[in-house]
C-alpha cells in the first residue's frame, strides 16, 4: 500500500470563495503556481506545495472555496476535498476579506473549523490601508482570537503571520527536516484522459476531483507518496489542449502551468485514451516532453475499454503513427480497475536510474571509433569525423562530441550516433542530447 503521510507539518489555507486565498498561498509559496482569477470557484482541488520560512519547512495547501449555497455536483466535490484538507491539517489559515466585511458564511463556516480541533489562525486579507485595518475588530465575533491583518495583494503582514504559524508546530525529529530525494513525475495528457482518476487510485482516495466534464482540473497539483522506499511528488495537471480548443482565460493560466509543471519535473507520464488510440495532440504533448529533456512513459488508459485488442498489434500501431517511442517504454493501464497503476511506478524509478547513468569516456570513444566508417558515416564522401566524445551531463545525459567539420552532421548521422549509444549503453525512456564543437586533426592521421 503506497503512503501518501509527508511527516511535516501541514499548513491549509481555508475560506469561503473569492477572499483570497490562492493569492496568500502564492505569496507564502513565493511563487505563482496556484491560479488567481476573479471568477469564483477557480481552485477546484488542493494544491501543495513545500515551503520554507526561518528554516522550518512545512506543507502548503490551497484549497477550494468553501461555499453552502450552491448545490451542483461539482461544489459537493470540492467541499469533499476541503474536510479531507482540514482532517490531514496540523494547522488551518482561514482567510475572511477585509474589504467585503463579515459575512454570514464566515460564521457558517468558522464552528466546521473549531470542531475539527486544530490550531486556526485567522487571516483578513486584503487590508491594504487604516481605515479598513480600523474594521477588523469585527472579525473577533468569529470566536477565534485575534486577527491577523494582511495584504497578499501587497505583501502586508505576511510575516508576522507566519512567525506566529511556525512557533505553533509540532516537534518534529532532525531526520524529518533534511530533504530527502524524490522523484518528480508529472501526469500530463489531454483533457479528460483519466489523469486524475489515474492518480487517485495510486491514493487510494478521492484526493483530487474528479468528474465527467473535460477540464476538471485546471492547476497543478502536488501529491507526496511513499512507495518501495522511493518518494515521489506525483504532479497532476489540466488537460493540454490545442489553441483554438481554448475557450477561457482560467485555460489558458491551466496550460502554463502544466508546461510550467513539465518544466519542473524529472520524468512525465503521458497518458492517452486507449479506446481512441494517439491523437495528433497526443503527438504534440510527446514533443513537449521530449523538448524539455524529460524522461518519459507513454501511458495507454482505459485499456479495459480496448482489452479485445492484442498489446502487440496496439504497440505497432503506435510506432506507425510515431516511430520514436520505440526509445520510450510503453504501459498499458487502466485508472478503473486498478490494472498496471502501481506497476508504472517501478518503471518510473527504472527510467530515472537510466537518466542518472554515465558513460565512461574510453568506452564511449570505443564505440564512436567502431562506427565511424559505417551507416551515413560510410556512404558520403567528405565525412564528418569524429575525433573525441565525452559525456558532461546526466538528467538527461549529454554527449560533448569534438568534430572536424561540426556543421556537416545531418540529422541522419545524429540519429545513427544517438541510436548506437542507445544499443550499447541503454537509456531506454530517456532523451539524449548532443553537442558537436570543432577540432582540429591531430597529424599524421
Amino acid at each position: 500500500m503506497a503512503d501518501i503521510k509527508n511527516p511535516l507539518p501541514k499548513v491549509t489555507i481555508v475560506g469561503r470563495p473569492n477572499v483570497g486565498k490562492s493569492s496568500l498561498f502564492n505569496r507564502i509559496a513565493q511563487i505563482r503556481k496556484a491560479i488567481v482569477y476573479k471568477e469564483v470557484g477557480t481552485t477546484r482541488d488542493r494544491i501543495i506545495q513545500e515551503v520554507i520560512f526561518e528554516n522550518k519547512k512545512f506543507i502548503l495547501t490551497d484549497t477550494g472555496g468553501f461555499t453552502f449555497e450552491d448545490k451542483e455536483q461539482m461544489f459537493k466535490l470540492i467541499k469533499e476535498q476541503i474536510k479531507k484538507a482540514i482532517e490531514e491539517s496540523d494547522i488551518l489559515l482561514f482567510v475572511c476579506d477585509g474589504q467585503e466585511g463579515l459575512t454570514a458564511q464566515d460564521f457558517e463556516l468558522a464552528p466546521i473549523l473549531r470542531k475539527a480541533n486544530k490550531r486556526i489562525f485567522l487571516v483578513v486579507n486584503k487590508v491594504d490601508n487604516e481605515k479598513i485595518k480600523e474594521q477588523i475588530l469585527d472579525f473577533y465575533r468569529l470566536g477565534l482570537d485575534e486577527p491577523y491583518p494582511v495584504s497578499a495583494l501587497h505583501d502586508i503582514g505576511v510575516d508576522e503571520l507566519l512567525n506566529d504559524v511556525v512557533k505553533k508546530f509540532p516537534q518534529v525529529s532532525d531526520e524529518t527536516e533534511k530533504a530527502g530525494e524524490v522523484i518528480k513525475a508529472a501526469i500530463v495528457g489531454r483533457p479528460n484522459v483519466g489523469k486524475s482518476s489515474f492518480l487517485n487510485y495510486l491514493l487510494k482516495e478521492e484526493r483530487l476531483i474528479v468528474d465527467e466534464a473535460p477540464g476538471t482540473t485546471r492547476d497543478t497539483i502536488d501529491t507526496y507518496l511513499r512507495e518501495g522506499g522511493a518518494e515521489f511528488v506525483l504532479i497532476d495537471t489540466a488537460g493540454l489542449r490545442h489553441k483554438r480548443k481554448i475557450k477561457e482565460a482560467v485555460d489558458v493560466y491551466g496550460m502554463m502551468r502544466t508546461k510550467e509543471a513539465i518544466k519542473r519535473s524529472e520524468i512525465c507520464l503521458v497518458l492517452i485514451d486507449g479506446y481512441e488510440g494517439l491523437m495528433v495532440d497526443d503527438l504534440k504533448i510527446l514533443d513537449l516532453v521530449i523538448e524539455e529533456g524529460k524522461c518519459c512513459i507513454l501511458c495507454v488508459n482505459k485499456w479495459d475499454l480496448a482489452k479485445a485488442v492484442p498489446v502487440k498489434k496496439y504497440e505497432e500501431m503506435i510506432y506507425r503513427r510515431a516511430d520514436f517511442l520505440r526509445k520510450y517504454p510503453v504501459i498499458f493501464t487502466s485508472a478503473k480497475t486498478g490494472y498496471n497503476i502501481y506497476n508504472s511506478l517501478g518503471l518510473i524509478k527504472e527510467i530515472i536510474r537510466n537518466s542518472q547513468a554515465k558513460v565512461p569516456t574510453q568506452k564511449l570513444n570505443k564505440l564512436l571509433t567502431s562506427i565511424k566508417s559505417k551507416g551515413p558515416f560510410a556512404s558520403q564522401k567528405n565525412n564528418p569525423k569524429m575525433l573525441y566524445a565525452t559525456q558532461t551531463r546526466v538528467s538527461p545525459p549529454l554527449f560533448l562530441i569534438f568534430m572536424n567539420d561540426p556543421a556537416a552532421i545531418s540529422d541522419m548521422h545524429k540519429n545513427f550516433i544517438e541510436n548506437s549509444i542507445r544499443k550499447n549503453f541503454g537509456f531506454f525512456g530517456v532523451p539524449i542530447r548532443f553537442e558537436f564543437r570543432r577540432s582540429k586533426e591531430p597529424k599524421g592521421r
